[in-house]
């Protein structure tokens, strides 16, 4: 603060409701590492984690994996798609307090 000039203290941030991190695994192949992700991250800690890849091969992938490692498609959820316009569909907008945490 240089002299003559009035303080404005800033304002403590506002709280925002935790309901977990959200995560995009862009080029996931399998989907083993978000299912790793899934069952090694802490419960309560992650609200949705989008398995994503372009290759359709891919994705039938994911979704056995998803199957057979027990993991609710509500919350690990298998997704085709261009890792670019994932990101850019998902980004932070006016409605959406936040895109994803984690990419």
């Amino acid at each position: 603060k240089e002299k003559g000039e009035e303080y404005v203290p800033i304002p403590p941030p506002q709280q925002v409701e935790n309901n977990g991190i959200r995560i995009l695994e862009a080029l996931s192949a399998t989907g083993l590492r978000s299912i790793r992700m899934w069952k090694e991250i802490e419960k309560g800690l992650v609200n949705e984690i989008v398995v994503n890849d372009l290759d359709q091969q891919a994705v039938e992938a994911i979704e056995r994996n998803l199957d057979f490692n027990k993991c609710p498609k509500d919350k690990v959820k298998p997704n085709k798609g261009d890792a670019i316009d994932v990101m850019y569909a998902d980004r932070c907008t006016r409605e959406r307090e936040k895109g994803f945490d984690v990419i």
